[in-house]
């Protein structure tokens, strides 16, 4: 059973979801979202690539699995910057744009759900997955060398893009400027490093490209109206 399980992590290595059929038919593995996301953070020799894009796929069993996985982590009393460090200590981000929605929309509704410490600052849900989505973007900028640093995201624009969100997604609540700051400063000094290279995002972020990410990422799951608030927040 041994050999076998070592064949197992290999062929999901290889082709994540051939790999999941085989631990199931061969190893036993219950074919369930919990076991499963179990399996994925708890069994060594796991390719962090794999996982992350098992994690991104759009259907809807892997959208258990994903927020299985999510429930099996802690975020209480974690800073939005450090519960989102610990979230992709354990994956990468998977390359495209939409996979990455997902993934982010599953730790922002945890985060909000248990109580980060900064969970406070967001009237919903979206506003952290937006947040999330933002400080992925500002980590790319940041920390790629390809990128002028007169070009690089200031704090300033940092902040503009991220204050309010429109009333369907901030509700009239801004996101405080010291929490921002502390954001900026954190990716500033500190890169995530569990993030892709040739994920989407790795890119200039210039006004236009936040906003198309995020029309684009969030076509299917915001309403037009919060979609267009996004938008009108990165356009400020």
């Amino acid at each position: 059973r041994k050999a076998e399980l070592q064949e197992g992590v290999v062929k999901f290595n290889m082709k994540p979801k051939k790999g999941i059929r085989y631990l199931c038919e061969v190893c036993g593995l219950d074919n369930s979202a919990a076991a499963i996301a179990r399996f994925l953070k708890d069994t060594p020799g796991l390719d962090k690539r794999a996982v992350g894009d098992y994690l991104g796929e759009g259907d809807d069993f892997n959208k258990q699995v994903l927020y299985s996985y999510v429930d099996s982590l802690t975020f209480a009393n974690l800073t939005f910057d450090a519960a989102l460090r610990r979230f992709l200590s354990h994956f990468w981000l998977p390359g495209e744009a939409q996979m990455i929605d997902r993934v982010l929309q599953a730790f922002a509704d945890a985060y909000v759900r248990c109580g980060g410490s900064d969970s406070a600052y967001m009237a919903t849900a979206d506003a952290a997955y937006l947040l999330s989505f933002s400080v992925i973007l500002l980590n790319t900028d940041l920390h790629n060398p390809n990128i002028k640093p007169e070009k690089k995201m200031s704090l300033d624009a940092f902040v503009r893009q991220n204050k309010n969100y429109g009333q369907d997604v901030s509700k009239g609540q801004d996101l405080p400027l010291e929490f921002l700051e502390r954001i900026y400063a954190s990716i500033l000094t500190c890169e995530l490093r569990k993030v892709e290279k040739k994920c989407c995002l790795t890119e200039e972020l210039s006004r236009d490209r936040w906003t198309d990410v995020l029309l684009r990422a969030k076509a299917e799951q915001l309403p037009a109206a919060a979609a267009a608030a996004a938008a009108a927040a990165a356009a400020k």
